[in-house]
């Protein structure tokens, strides 16, 4: 961690010990025509079994409208993981364009071609997927169509017999979320003072408000998309992080299982491409994966950081706690690169930081 002092460019031992931790991050995508993956969890009121529930996935094409910033041209939706027999029908508040017709899955595979939908920042999409006589399932999300990115909103169960939305159970078939349960209500430190970033090294949360291991998998599966809520620095601030934590802000998802017998020591086997950060800041950004990270029970999920990036929320209790890839000697220092980015590599994750968290969090499609 490093924070900006205009009167110091070096952080305390008491404020690096005392000011770092997880949090959760939430939304979007980038890059035009990506692969798009959705999650969401409704009102507890109605549980449904979800182990019976076959999951699904949806994917889009689309472009920008010239002239128009703030709207989006789908061309395409992909429906992946139906079933025959089901119908999928897709409805959307606030768009223009084309109706959305349903449409009967005769495989695992559904297009809707040619939908020259156009959506805006008030729009939401929603995909239900259902069969007579079964649960259900539904996504919904609505996009920023500068950024061609995607924001979270919900992701649960249809109940039988009719098009009642509810949620699934925990276990079984529904994504979820790797990471804490604060980021929506705690943002990251910038441009406050003090302004702390996470920098120049891969770190994870060992734990929040007394509930241990936040960022390990359970259970076996994919990890399909990560979150990230950034803080917004200011110009002056932005200018010191990058002239002196090596280059401008980026950050990506590592994935990092434990070795045995070696305390502390993880070996990285996954990672994702590197994040351009600067565009987001101020926001809480989704990005999906084009090639999903497969996890076993007992992974570790990940911030890396190459550089800097304003992810940390303060205000937490000594209970809330996250680890950095940097050797017991080095705990205090951001001088050395230390983020684990080869494939294979061993880290030890020796320091550990205090009453703060790193704001991001991974969704996981669990193995079926």
């Amino acid at each position: 961690m490093v924070f900006f002092n205009p009167r110091s460019e070096l952080p305390t031992l008491a404020v690096a010990l005392s000011v770092i931790a997880l949090v959760v991050g939430l939304l979007a995508t980038s890059a035009p025509a990506a692969r798009f993956v959705f999650a969401r969890h409704t009102s507890p009121a109605v549980t449904a079994s979800a182990g019976a529930v076959p999951l699904f996935r949806m994917y889009f094409h689309g472009k920008t409208v010239p002239g128009h910033t703030n709207e989006l041209r789908l061309t395409r939706i992909v429906i992946l993981g139906t079933q025959p027999g089901e119908y999928v029908t897709a409805e959307c508040e606030y768009c223009r364009g084309v109706t959305l017709n349903s449409l009967v899955a005769h495989g695992s595979k559904l297009v809707y071609p040619s939908v020259r939908l156009i959506m805006t920042t008030r729009s939401r999409l929603v995909i239900d997927v259902k069969k007579a006589g079964l649960i259900g399932r539904f996504k919904e999300y609505t996009l920023h169509p500068r950024l061609r990115s995607t924001r979270l909103v919900h992701q649960g169960c249809l109940a039988i017999g009719a098009y009642q939305r509810m949620s699934c159970s925990a276990l079984g078939g529904v994504d979820q979320r790797i990471g804490s349960n604060t980021a929506t209500t705690v943002p990251p430190s910038c441009p406050n003072n003090p302004c702390l970033a996470v920098s120049r090294t891969t770190g994870y949360q060992a734990g929040v408000g007394g509930l241990p291991n936040t960022s390990t998998v359970s259970q076996g599966g994919f990890i399909v998309s990560w979150q990230i809520a950034l803080g917004a620095p200011t110009a002056e601030q932005i200018s010191f992080f990058s002239a002196n934590e090596g280059g401008s802000a980026e950050a990506g998802l590592a994935i990092l299982r434990p070795q045995p017998r070696s305390g502390l020591t993880y070996k990285l086997i996954a990672r994702s491409p590197m994040i351009q950060l600067q565009p987001y800041f101020g926001t809480a950004t989704q990005f999906s994966l084009a090639s999903a990270l497969q996890v076993e029970p007992g992974d570790v999920i990940a911030l890396s950081v190459p550089t800097w990036a304003p992810a940390l929320a303060l205000g937490f209790g000594n209970e809330t706690s996250w680890r950095a890839s940097r050797p017991s000697s080095g705990c205090t220092s951001t001088s050395i690169q230390t983020s684990q980015t080869q494939i294979g590599s061993l880290d030890q994750y020796f320091c550990l930081y205090q009453t703060a968290v790193l704001t991001y969090s991974a969704t996981l499609s669990p193995s079926a």
